[in-house]
């Protein structure tokens, strides 16, 4: 009874995970007098479908992404490789190198499995005098802000 806000973050995920039933059950569980936010990187039929059982009728569609802009995807230089594991820190290494020199205003974002793995990647290379940054959820929220 005293819930006074809903946001639904990552929508188009939550519903492809398969949680459709359960956002419904928790809105009809909940005051209809609440704020209600959602957010999603897509907007499927299904997320439209939701925000209809979800928002109020006269609710505020803002969406960040200019009519006919390129998918950020298309814009930013992507790559990928197969390697063993004892080959990955190596060459992540030589691949930054390789990417700084071209750039030094360089801007790189790595992905790791575990928040372990991102904070030994990102001491080794700070070792190696690059400009680093770790974000994940062992670092206060606070600083990954």
């Amino acid at each position: 009874m005293g819930v006074k806000a809903l946001v639904l973050d990552e929508a188009d995920h939550l519903l492809d995970m398969g949680f459709r039933k359960d956002i419904e059950k928790i809105i009809a569980a909940i005051p209809k007098q609440r704020q209600t936010l959602m957010f999603s990187a897509t907007i499927p039929d299904e997320v439209r479908q939701v925000c209809h059982i979800a928002m109020k009728r006269d609710f505020e569609y803002i969406n960040t992404v200019q009519e006919g802009s390129e998918d950020t995807h298309s814009q930013v230089r992507q790559m990928h490789l197969v390697a063993p594991l004892d080959k990955h820190f190596p060459l992540l290494y030589v691949i930054l190198k390789e990417h700084i020199a071209d750039d030094v205003d360089y801007k790189v974002l790595v992905f790791c499995t575990t928040a372990m793995v991102t904070r030994l990647i990102a001491d080794l290379l700070g070792e190696l005098n690059l400009n680093v940054r770790e974000i994940h959820s062992r670092k206060p929220q606070s600083y990954r802000t």
